[in-house]
């Protein structure tokens, strides 16, 4: 807990809306200010409708003021100096400390005598997401002296109340700063804030636990050695009619993106590399997303991708796949 953070369970007695969408709340005869929008979504959810909805309304402080005369008994992070209030969860939330999930993997790991290479990134504020990666460093294939494939394992908290544990692990190779990878995630485990500690402890030690038996067992080593420093001199746009996006616009993004890719290396890989970046830059649907990602591997597969440009080259065009951009 940050120094100067005061935690409460009580029950709100008043609340309305002000400038910015902010919320006033009291609690427990003082008034306190919310101003991150999640949390304000996370307040009016317990109390029984939609803070998008409920803001939108013209009698939005009317109606929170009789949805508050019900509300139930919630967890709050106060900041009292402030007056603001930092986090506001329901009563079976429990907090699971960023630092206390790496030390247990870095236990772990070390009792499996195994080295790795830890990178540890927090976004600012109170609610910040944590992100972590171990690199296991004897456990990395190397396409070229810079580039390489690793096997890591690599997670996300936040104890906001909206995202769980989430802890995954495989051969994975980092395209994009928000996660995105082009590789095969083996294991993974959620865990939402509900758990005590020591059950949390228990299931991502079984989560590790399978992810090394996979290690053991060489999973996916064999393609990705066939994959190795495998070129590519097709024009890009033989590559796009092979893919068959069923977007149009899709189409451009990528055929656009895999001819910037291709001035600097001319690789599965670089295509890869492109076709991952428009799925996590380009504005998409989850579904686009996961199509994209799952796609950026499977070309790295020689026979996936001798089978791609087969059908380019006897002329294939895109099959309609209901693939459409998300509106923006």
């Amino acid at each position: 807990m940050d120094r100067g953070i005061v935690h409460l369970v009580a029950r709100p007695e008043e609340a309305q809306f002000i400038p910015k969408g902010y919320l006033l709340i009291r609690i427990e005869g003082k008034q306190y200010l919310l101003k991150d929008v999640r949390q304000c979504s996370n307040f009016v959810r317990y109390l029984g409708s939609g803070y998008l909805k409920l803001r939108k309304s013209r009698d939005r402080n009317l109606i929170l003021s009789e949805l508050v005369k019900k509300a139930p008994l919630m967890k709050f992070w106060l900041d009292e100096g402030k007056g603001e209030i930092l986090r506001c969860t329901s009563t079976d939330f429990i907090e699971i400390p960023h630092e206390w999930v790496v030390n247990l993997i870095t236990q772990e790991l070390k009792a499996k005598e195994e080295s790795f290479q830890l990178t540890i990134q927090k976004t600012k504020g109170f609610n910040g997401l944590f992100y972590f990666d171990f690199l296991l460093t004897e456990r990395t294939f190397f396409i070229d002296r810079e580039d390489g494939i690793s096997y890591r394992i690599v997670g996300w908290n936040q104890n906001d109340a909206h995202k769980a544990l989430e802890i995954r692990a495989g051969l994975l190779r980092f395209i994009c700063a928000n996660g995105l990878v082009s590789g095969e995630q083996h294991s993974g485990v959620w865990i939402p804030h509900k758990y005590p500690l020591e059950k949390v402890k228990g299931m991502v030690r079984r989560a590790l636990e399978r992810v090394f038996e996979e290690i053991e067992g060489g999973k996916d080593i064999k393609i990705l050695k066939e994959a190795r420093e495998i070129e590519i001199y097709e024009e890009p746009i033989k590559i796009i009619e092979a893919l068959n996006l069923g977007s149009l616009r899709l189409r451009e993004y990528v055929l656009e993106r895999i001819k910037k890719e291709f001035e600097e290396s001319r690789t599965l890989f670089a295509l890869s590399q492109a076709i991952s970046w428009v799925g996590s830059n380009v504005k998409v649907t989850l579904a686009q997303m996961r199509y994209l990602q799952s796609l950026a591997w499977k070309v790295l597969i020689p026979e996936n991708f001798n089978a791609l440009m087969e059908r380019a080259e006897k002329g294939a065009f895109p099959e309609k796949r209901g693939l459409e951009l998300a509106e923006v």
